[in-house]
């Protein structure tokens, strides 16, 4: 089947493959039969952290299977197999009867961990590093995840995840968005950016909030200009000097890319008399 061709009959991606230090086999295994999840695991700490998190982000993971050659020195997939079967102690995050080098867990809550640890069936290949044999397993794997019965993800209470703490690779996930503060509000006047091609320059005007002229900056890097207005103190309202920031880079890169630019509209390719050399 060609590649970016879908097959109706395949089953979805329920399996993750965990490929221990074998980097070249984890690529390989990405495109397998049933695989929605695919990597390394180097360390038995932040590396396994990573696949808790990895795997939690996609609740249709119903199998991890763990194969390739672990680390005689770090012994992450060891480790890795530890957690699935005992947990983490408490306090210190400590996966318990781990042989691997600093098995702990500090930046993951114990929801968390028994959540991934209810999700998935671990599969132990270790050792295994043949990827047609691996290939057919995946495949058989998958289909047999199609009749597993969906875990309880929530904790042993019952409870959801706390709201707004939703975790990726040990950040907390925000959404873009948000409000401006007007700029009658705000106090600080406006600012007029433009381009001065003739001499190669940024432009900016900055008005008081009764339109009588304020301050004139000219320049050609967004970041000194940016600076300049914040240092001066007629940007002190942070969405104000986000907002700053943007237009200013975006007439940064007009500029030296010879582009359109217009204040509050994206950047546009410019027409033969508005190019620069």
């Amino acid at each position: 089947m060609p590649p970016g061709d879908a097959d109706d009959r395949s089953p979805p991606g329920l399996v993750a493959v965990c490929t221990l230090a074998d980097r070249t086999l984890a690529a390989e295994m990405s495109q397998a039969p049933g695989v929605g999840l695919a990597g390394p695991l180097l360390t038995a700490n932040l590396g396994i952290t990573q696949i808790i998190r990895a795997v939690l982000d996609r609740p249709q993971i119903r199998v991890l299977l763990v194969c390739g050659t672990d680390s005689p020195i770090f012994r992450a997939g060891e480790s890795l197999i530890a957690l699935h079967r005992n947990g983490v102690s408490e306090p210190g995050q400590r996966i318990i009867d781990a042989p691997g080098y600093a098995p702990v867990l500090p930046t993951l809550s114990q929801h968390e961990v028994a959540a991934f640890r209810r999700q998935v069936e671990v599969v132990d290949l270790r050792g295994e590093s043949d990827v047609d044999r691996l290939r057919a397993g995946t495949a058989v794997l998958a289909e047999r995840a199609l009749t597993m019965a969906r875990p309880d993800l929530t904790g042993s209470d019952g409870s959801e995840p706390a709201p707004g703490r939703h975790h990726h690779n040990g950040f907390i996930v925000l959404r873009p968005g948000g409000r401006r503060e007007p700029v009658a509000s705000a106090g600080e006047g406006f600012f007029i950016i433009a381009l001065d091609r003739a001499v190669h320059q940024i432009v900016v005007e900055h008005y008081w909030p009764d339109y009588t002229p304020g301050h004139q900056m000219r320049g050609v890097r967004a970041e000194s200009m940016l600076l300049g207005l914040v240092n001066a103190g007629l940007a002190k309202c942070l969405s104000h000097v986000g907002y700053l920031g943007m237009e200013l880079a975006k007439a940064e890169i007009a500029l030296r890319l010879g582009l359109d630019y217009e204040q509050d509209l994206p950047v546009t390719a410019a027409g033969p008399a508005r190019a620069t050399p």
